[in-house]
C-alpha cells in the first residue's frame, strides 16, 4: 500500500517508521519548518507522570485570561474567534482524561525503551524526572495520587535545585535531547527507504469523498491512503476538506544556555506552579522551557516574558551563578491542542482514505510512538489496544 504522510514532526516520523516497517511504501511531506519548529523546541520529557501537570483546565485558562504574569495566557482576540473551542473546553465533552492519557503515555514509555534498544541513536538520555514543590504537603498529595518516590529538600539540592520542600521522582521516566531525536528519526527513515519531501507546502485534492493526490510545488504525489499529522498546522489542512478538528496552537518558549561544561543539574525537573521544566542533556547545554499561551502563531516573546521565566529559575538553581546567560538558542514550539485535551486519531469524517493523528498538545514527544501504533491499527481496520477509540474519535467534534 502507498501511504502519504503530511507532517514531519516526531509523531509523523513515528507513523512513517511503523508503516514502513509493515512493508508499506511511505512518502513523508513536511512544509517549511512545521515539523522541526515544535519537535525540536520542547522539554524532551517522556513522562506519563507529566500528564496531569500542569492541569490546563478551563478554570485555569480563564483565570489567566486578563493577565500575563503567569505561564498561561489566552489572547482575547483568539478567544473571541474560537468561542466554540472554549465552550467545549468548559464543558469537557469526555471524562477520564488523566486515566486514558496516562495509560497511553505509559505505553509510549514502554515503546520508547524498546525502540532505543533496537535502534541505535544518540539522544543524550537522562534517567529520572522529578516534580518539585515548595510545600511538602503538595509533595505528599502528589505522590499519594500518582505514585513515584518522595525526595526531601536535601536530595533536591543534590540534584542541583534549591528552594523546594521536596519532590516526587519517577525513576522509570527519562528525558532526551529533542533535537537529536528529531535528527535521528530523519536519518532512520532515510535508511528504511521512506521518501521524504521536505520544506514543501502541500494541499490535498478531494474527489467524491476521497483524496486523489497531494499537490506540492514540485508536482502531484499520489497514494492509497493519506495521513494528516501536521501538529498545530493540522487544522488548516483539514478545514480545506470540510472537517474542523478544533486544534489550536498553544505556544511554548524554549531557551538554551551555555553551561561552559559545568553540570548545573543532574536530572530533569518540573517546577510545579510555574509551568517550567529544566534539563541538562549534556555538559554544555541547559534547557529551560515554559509557557502555555493560546495566541495563534505569534513568533516572538517580548523581553518581559523571558525575564519572568528567568526570575523564577534563578532562585531555584544551586549553580545559577555558573551559568553563562548568553543564550545559545531560543525557539518557540506550537503545541496542537484540542478543547477536551484528547488527541484526534482516526479516519477523517466523510472520507474513506484520509486519516488524522494530531492534538497531543504539550505531550507530543511523550505520546508520539503510541499515537503511531493507534493509527497503524486503524489503517489496518483494527481496534487499537492502546486506548479506547471513542476518546480520540475525530467525529466527536462534528456538529
Amino acid at each position: 500500500m502507498k501511504i502519504v504522510v503530511l507532517g514531519g514532526g516526531v509523531t509523523g516520523m513515528f507513523i512513517s517508521y511503523y508503516l514502513r516497517k509493515d512493508g508499506h511504501s511511505v512518502t513523508l511531506i513536511d512544509a517549511p519548518l512545521d515539523g522541526a519548529r515544535t519537535s525540536k523546541y520542547n522539554s524532551g520529557e517522556i513522562t506519563p507522570s507529566g500528564v496531569p501537570v500542569p492541569t490546563i483546565g478551563m478554570g485555569l485558562i480563564l483565570s489567566r485570561y486578563f493577565g500575563r504574569m503567569g505561564p498561561i495566557y489566552v489572547s482575547p482576540s483568539v478567544f473571541l474567534k474560537n468561542l466554540r473551542w472554549f465552550g467545549i473546553a468548559r464543558k469537557k465533552m469526555l471524562g477520564g482524561y488523566e486515566e486514558q492519557i496516562m495509560g497511553l503515555a505509559a505505553k509510549s514509555l514502554e515503546i520508547y525503551k524498546g525502540f532505543f534498544n533496537e535502534v541505535e541513536m544518540e539522544i543524550d538520555r537522562i534517567e529520572g524526572i522529578t516534580a518539585l514543590f515548595t510545600e511538602f504537603s503538595q509533595v505528599k498529595e502528589y505522590a499519594q495520587k500518582w505514585g513515584g518516590q518522595i525526595i526531601d529538600q536535601s536530595e533536591a539540592y543534590n540534584m542541583g535545585y534549591t528552594g523546594f520542600a521536596g519532590g516526587v521522582r519517577f525513576s522509570e521516566e527519562f528525558s532526551i535531547h529533542p533535537g537529536k531525536l528529531f535528527d535521528g528519526l530523519r536519518k532512520k527513515l532515510t535508511e528504511m527507504g521512506v521518501q521524504m519531501i521536505l520544506d514543501k507546502p502541500a494541499d490535498l485534492k478531494k474527489v467524491n469523498g476521497s483524496v486523489k493526490c497531494v499537490v506540492t510545488d514540485i508536482g502531484e504525489v499520489t497514494g492509497d491512503n493519506y495521513v494528516i499529522t501536521a501538529g498545530a498546522w493540522t487544522r488548516k489542512i483539514c478545514v480545506s476538506l470540510g472537517y474542523d478538528p478544533l486544534i489550536l496552537p498553544a505556544r511554548g518558549l524554549v531557551m538554551l544556555f551555555d553551561t561552559g561544561g559545568v553540570r548545573i543539574v543532574k536530572e530533569t525537573a518540573m517546577i510545579e506552579g510555574n509551568g517550567i521544566s529544566i534539563s541538562q542533556h549534556n555538559p554544555n547545554l541547559l534547557r529551560v522551557s515554559s509557557y502555555f499561551e493560546i495566541v495563534g502563531f505569534k513568533q516572538s516573546f517580548d523581553e518581559s516574558r523571558k525575564k519572568w521565566v528567568m526570575g523564577r529559575v534563578r532562585p531555584h538553581l544551586v549553580g545559577f551563578d555558573k551559568l553563562k546567560l548568553t543564550k545559545i538558542e531560543e525557539g518557540i514550539g506550537y503545541r496542537p491542542c484540542t478543547p477536551d485535551q484528547f488527541p484526534v486519531i482516526g479516519k477523517l469524517p466523510g472520507y474513506q482514505n484520509v486519516f488524522i493523528a494530531s492534538g497531543n498538545c504539550r505531550l507530543g514527544v511523550t505520546l508520539a510512538p503510541a499515537t503511531a501504533l493507534v493509527l497503524r491499527a486503524m489503517i489496518d481496520g483494527k481496534q487499537p489496544e492502546e486506548i479506547d477509540s471513542k476518546y480520540v474519535d475525530p467525529s466527536r467534534f462534528v456538529m
